[in-house]
């Protein structure tokens, strides 16, 4: 009997990392079910918890990918003897395409990437997982995180219309259809409502422990927040290190504070730019009942130049406060998001403590 295999493929902005970090917790409870959680981190770079660099690896596909591709392979096929299930879990298998193709679109390289993958896991019986938003927010929550990760610095309305194709449902999911036999698609904000993690490991009928406890998703930043940041970018390229700090700041409750959405508003223009986008990425969708579309009226909020220096100022003084603290996190490797009391306490005061002392002695 040839053994199932979970493809969990996000989407993006679906509460993946979460998911991730709750199937490796459970990896060892998993195991004594006949549930194989095997992330290939002996293999492959990328994060402990999840399969991102195997997928990773499908889409260079070169000649050193391919060689730790087959021992991963071998290793999933060893394993499944006395496995009933396999789970793989990376949203990057959602975004990937073959760049090597010549299809001559990115919709034909999508679908020579998902080929590929397909056959890597020929062995198996698979079912791809994939979870998705309501449009609207959706989009906006792509969008916020592409403007505090990558060098963009379009604004949201310039950002929805370059890149329509990556929001038109019914156009990312045919590739899967077409590619593999089974695909479940699910309501990421159905499964929010039964708790994000339980709600997954009921859909996949994972055993939970019964001390788990759900953890706060990493916060997103404010659409002010995100007005504020497009401007900066938009007035000139940052640096990586600069875009990380930012990032950081807009995650300080002071930041929150002083960049807090008014009430009833977003990054939206208006309800009718909404109503058009969310028309446009439902068109062909036949699961649209997934949703209860909004009605309420909606509008961008209000931020001129005094605003945008006002908080310049406000980062500024945050920076010069924060600086050692900061300079002591990018040592560590902690991204943005992540919280200070998750770093290593010692390591992490002792650093501090010396770019202080750095600060006072350059400042003599």
């Amino acid at each position: 009997m040839t053994t199932r295999l979970i493809l969990h493929v996000g989407s993006h902005k679906t509460g993946t990392t979460a998911i991730q970090q709750a199937l490796f917790q459970h990896r060892d409870a998993f195991a004594a079910k006949g549930i194989l959680y095997d992330t290939g981190h002996r293999f492959f770079r990328g994060p402990k918890t999840a399969q991102h660099g195997v997928a990773h690896a499908l889409a260079r596909n070169g000649p050193a990918d391919r060689a730790l591709l087959q021992k991963y392979r071998a290793a999933l096929i060893d394993h499944a003897r006395d496995a009933e299930l396999i789970v793989i879990s990376a949203e990057p298998f959602f975004r990937h395409f073959d760049a090597k193709s010549t299809a001559p679109d990115r919709v034909g390289k999508r679908a020579a990437y998902l080929t590929r993958v397909a056959d890597y896991f020929a062995d198996f019986d698979v079912e791809v997982s994939i979870y998705l938003r309501r449009p609207d927010t959706f989009a906006v929550s792509h969008y916020k995180e592409n403007l505090v990760r990558t060098r963009t610095a379009l604004s949201f309305a310039d950002y929805i219309a370059e890149r329509a194709d990556e929001f038109c449902y019914a156009a990312r999911l045919a590739p899967f259809e077409r590619c593999f036999t089974k695909v479940t698609v699910r309501s990421y904000e159905d499964t929010v409502r039964r708790g994000l993690v339980r709600g997954f490991f009921e859909d996949h009928r994972l055993p939970l422990s019964a001390d788990f406890t759900e953890q706060r998703t990493r916060g997103g930043i404010s659409a002010v927040a995100a007005l504020w940041l497009a401007a900066v970018k938009s007035g000139g390229d940052i640096s990586p290190g600069d875009l990380k700090q930012r990032w950081d700041f807009l995650l300080s409750n002071e930041a929150r504070q002083l960049m807090a959405d008014p009430p009833g508003t977003d990054l939206w223009r208006d309800a009718d730019q909404r109503r058009v986008f969310i028309d446009a990425a439902l068109a062909g969708f036949d699961r649209a009942d997934f949703w209860h579309l909004p009605t309420e009226a909606v509008r961008q909020p209000d931020w001129n130049d005094a605003d945008q220096a006002a908080a310049e100022r406000v980062y500024r003084q945050w920076l010069q406060r924060n600086m050692a603290r900061l300079r002591s996190r990018q040592v560590l490797g902690a991204a943005p998001y992540r919280a200070d009391s998750t770093l290593p306490p010692l390591r992490f005061w002792l650093m501090q403590r010396y770019f202080e002392l750095r600060g006072l002695i350059l400042r003599r």
